[in-house]
């Protein structure tokens, strides 16, 4: 497994893990009815905010096209910009915020709670720790 920290872009990261995002590892959550060739994956990201390395992170793995792209973290109005850009660009990759403050373990509870309420599995999992 390649190894990521903090040196590492949003670009590297989802390039590292380009299969899990399409879908293309035997494991991903959506399958097609009709095509299974076509798989879809499911990704969730903690801190995505617009402006640090998390929205950019958010930015680069909806362009390799997963399915769907759960954004969890404190406050929607930060990462609505992120929502906005990955809606209006060419991905057709639906997009969730799901609130969560990590410093919080009710919240952490409760959004642990939504995303294993709303899938089965998930493909791709990336932690950002803040910063600029």
């Amino acid at each position: 497994m390649t190894a990521v920290n903090k040196d590492t872009t949003g670009l590297e990261v989802a390039t590292v893990y380009a299969t899990e995002i399409k879908g293309e590892n035997e494991s991903a959550s959506y399958k097609e009815p009709e095509e299974t060739t076509n798989l879809q994956s499911l990704a969730v990201v903690t801190g995505p905010s617009q402006g640090i390395i998390g929205g950019q992170t958010v930015l680069d793995v909806a362009n390799f096209g997963p399915k769907e792209i759960l954004l969890a973290g404190r406050t929607l109005v930060k990462i609505q910009p992120v929502i906005d850009a990955i809606k209006n660009g060419e991905a057709s990759t639906q997009v969730t915020f799901v609130p969560l403050d990590l410093a919080d373990l009710l919240s952490v509870r409760k959004a642990a709670q939504e995303i294993s309420s709303k899938v089965d599995q998930l493909d791709v999992l990336i932690n950002n720790a803040g910063g600029k």
